[in-house]
């Protein structure tokens, strides 16, 4: 499902024009902690559904705000002592070995969990960039 959302770039030109590069950059990076947050605590509560040591949700981490190729971002990323990083994906999308493939528990339960977090999260950076 996609939409076209006209007169976006006049908006945000003019709010620059308004507040000026470095004022709305810093409210943008304020506006999108809260976001991550909750895109965050979604995929905690949905990861504790197929837990076992609870590593992966104990190794789960928000990176500050970046900017990647003119673009901010935030990610959700895994890192600790259990390397669990390397686990997610496998857990996430099933593996084939020996030619039978294994769908684990917490099958696509990231990618559900991310799912139902979006409008909750642009509600939050909506809120974020309004104050």
């Amino acid at each position: 499902m996609s939409g076209k959302i006209t007169g976006m770039n006049e908006m945000l030109r003019d709010l620059e024009m308004r507040f000026g590069k470095k004022e709305m950059e810093r409210r943008a990076v304020n506006a999108l902690v809260p976001g991550a947050e909750i895109v965050y605590d979604n995929m905690k509560q949905a990861m504790h559904k197929f837990k076992d040591t609870g590593a992966s949700i104990n190794e789960m981490k928000i990176s500050t705000v970046q900017t990647k190729q003119g673009k901010l971002i935030v990610r959700i990323y895994w890192q600790g002592p259990m390397d669990r990083y390397r686990l997610i994906h496998l857990n996430e999308h099933g593996y084939r070995r020996n030619g039978k493939q294994y769908y684990p528990r917490g099958l696509g339960a990231i990618d559900k969990a991310v799912r139902y977090s979006r409008k909750p999260y642009f509600d939050a950076v909506k809120r974020g960039l309004n104050k």
